[in-house]
């Protein structure tokens, strides 16, 4: 091969990735970042390159304009913050530390303060008035920050993470104010509602939450899907949020009812984040393989609107029900407002709900420690659906009524007792009660309460993701890296939302280069 040929090969395999991107506030530019470290910034109505920046060393994570248009920031793999001139493209500031990939950024609504989230699991706000000095260094999150976001209304930021965990902070004086408890795994993104009273969060457990901010409670689940929800965006006029997903999907719900409106599947990779145009006219998607894809909104809540009353018309056919629909439409949300029946369709009833909320925690009580408990077997002995069973549990667990894991994605509870299991205490031994996982290092037994292992004295090893003790036979994933070991599943979930290893941060590819661990025991069992 020609070293002319050659050269033309590997132009060809140097082509940029975008890695995220942002609208300016009047909605007439959108920049864009890449894997490169290059930003550009593209004219909307036009579709033409207005600027191309360089600045960065590494992937472009997190781009976000001033709230008057005036400069953005971008963050990048690289551990810098770039202030630019978003007329001119100059560099006004940039920001470095030792604090590993940057990985989101937010503007408070004034102008006058950045925040940062880094890799080192901490935020830091910079006053752009005092020459973009760091004033405030918040650090309660124990793994990696996902989001942050300020309040379009008051004086605090949302942050969510790998954590579980939604911690909200007072600007003022960098003091946390509250916690947002609900998910039973990351939380990967948040968004305000416009008027700064409610917060939508979505997470690897496959659900969407909003929350009700100034009494920090759940006001429902809007969705609950068999995926890992990596982005969400709120719409600026409409009780509309769309959702990416790693299942390639875009989809858009109504808030109100917490119905899916449209689900898009144009994508052939997991979307790594969506966001409306500050005006509501477009809908911005983006994939892990760097397509980009632009949505009229009108049009796709008017396909919404049309393939609604195609699903009704034809359930009316199955169910054969004689239904009366008023001609009362919503075209805001696209839904039928006013739905009267002659013949009331068969739902779960509240008396079955606490049915089954008073039976399963004694049944529960009977399992043994990590037993499975499926949602089908559930459904099938109750005659009901698999929502009414999802609700239960969580509410269930949420009053501590019952102790466990529930995993939305596989419909499983798997059962814990936190004090043992005193209706069966004389039949069962001590051991099994107390001791219910085993030592990584040695194999003994050992309680999930304990630090370090009592036969071998090693600390307890505790995956980086979930946080729980790694079993003597649990399977394992480990960083080519850095060599951190986490339960397989888990480590492989939170590289596929991040694209990078949990601990050291480093670029991984989930499949390839998280490796199943073989450990070879101290000693045997």
């Amino acid at each position: 091969m020609s070293d002319e040929s050659k050269k033309k090969d590997e132009t060809v395999q140097k082509v940029e990735q975008c890695t995220t991107f942002s609208f300016t506030p009047d909605s007439t530019v959108i920049a864009t970042g890449y894997d490169s470290g290059t930003i550009r910034l593209w004219n909307i109505n036009s579709d033409k390159e207005m600027l191309v920046l360089k600045g960065h060393k590494d992937k472009i994570t997190s781009i976000v304009f001033s709230n008057d248009g005036k400069i953005f920031a971008s963050g990048s793999s690289d551990r810098r913050i770039i202030i630019w001139d978003a007329f001119q493209g100059h560099i006004l500031k940039i920001i470095k530390g030792y604090w590993g990939s940057v990985n989101s950024l937010a503007f408070k609504k004034d102008d006058k303060i950045l925040a940062s989230a880094t890799a080192d699991n901490r935020i830091r706000l910079w006053d752009l008035k005092r020459k973009w000095k760091k004033t405030q260094e918040l650090k309660q999150h124990s793994d990696t920050i996902t989001k942050i976001e300020f309040s379009p209304s008051a004086n605090i930021l949302a942050s969510s993470s790998l954590d579980h965990m939604v911690m909200l902070w007072k600007v003022a004086n960098g003091k946390k104010i509250g916690e947002l408890k609900g998910h039973f795994s990351s939380v990967t993104d948040l968004v305000y509602s416009p008027d700064g009273k409610a917060l939508v969060t979505g997470s690897s457990d496959g659900s969407i939450k909003l929350w009700d901010i100034e009494k920090l409670k759940e006001i429902r689940r809007i969705a609950a899907v068999n995926t890992v929800f990596t982005s969400i965006a709120f719409h600026p006029t409409k009780k509309v949020i769309a959702s990416g997903s790693s299942d390639n999907i875009v989809r858009l719900w109504d808030i109100k009812n917490a119905n899916e409106i449209k689900a898009i599947e144009k994508h052939k990779k997991t979307i790594t984040k969506v966001a409306f145009s500050p005006d509501g006219s477009l809908l911005v998607s983006l994939a892990a393989d760097g397509k980009v894809k632009v949505w009229n909104v009108d049009d796709i809540l008017a396909e919404a609107d049309t393939s609604f009353l195609a699903r009704a018309k034809k359930a009316l056919d199955i169910d054969n029900v004689k239904r009366i629909v008023s001609n009362l439409w919503d075209k805001s949300i696209g839904r039928i407002v006013e739905l009267q029946e002659e013949k009331v369709q068969v739902t779960d009833s509240e008396e079955l709900r606490m049915k089954i909320a008073q039976e399963l925690p004694e049944l529960i009580s009977l399992m043994n420690e990590n037993e499975e408990l499926k949602l089908a077997d559930v459904q099938s002995r109750y005659n009901c659906s698999k929502t009414t069973v999802e609700d239960v549990i969580i509410v269930l667990l949420e009053e501590n009524k019952i102790i466990g894991t529930f995993n939305t994605f596989t419909g499983i509870f798997t059962v814990q007792h936190e004090k043992g299991d005193f209706s069966r205490e004389e039949s069962l031994p001590e051991t099994s009660v107390d001791y219910a996982r085993t030592c990584f290092f040695c194999g003994e037994p050992i309680n999930e309460s304990m630090t370090t292992c009592p036969a071998c004295n090693e600390e307890l090893a505790r995956c980086p993701v979930c946080k729980l003790t790694i079993d003597f036979d649990d399977e394992l994933g480990v960083c080519i890296y850095c060599g951190i070991k986490g339960h397989l599943s888990h480590m492989k979930e939170a590289v596929k939302v991040t694209g990078a290893c949990p601990v050291c941060r480093k670029n991984l590819d989930w499949d390839a280069e998280i490796t199943e661990f073989k450990r070879t025991p101290r000693k045997s069992v």
